[in-house]
């Protein structure tokens, strides 16, 4: 449950899914679960359910390898 918070830790869980958590809600949700698909020095780009769903860096509160038990 290493927190992801460098370029090299998001090269290495390219295409892990990922929990994001945010200082403020996108779309309702401070809390998102979704692949991780690319990232740039601005933002994140996250897939789920079919949609691409882009986060600012600067929104993100916290973010982790996502385990499902």
């Amino acid at each position: 449950e290493r927190v992801i918070k460098t370029d090299f830790h998001l090269s290495r869980c390219m295409g892990e899914r990922v929990l994001v958590k945010l200082y403020a809600p996108i779309d309702g949700q401070k809390a998102i679960v979704a692949q991780l698909d690319a990232f740039d020095d601005d933002s994140i780009t996250l897939s789920a359910d079919g949609e691409q769903i882009s986060i600012p860096r600067k929104s993100i509160a916290k973010m982790n390898i996502y385990f499902e038990f």
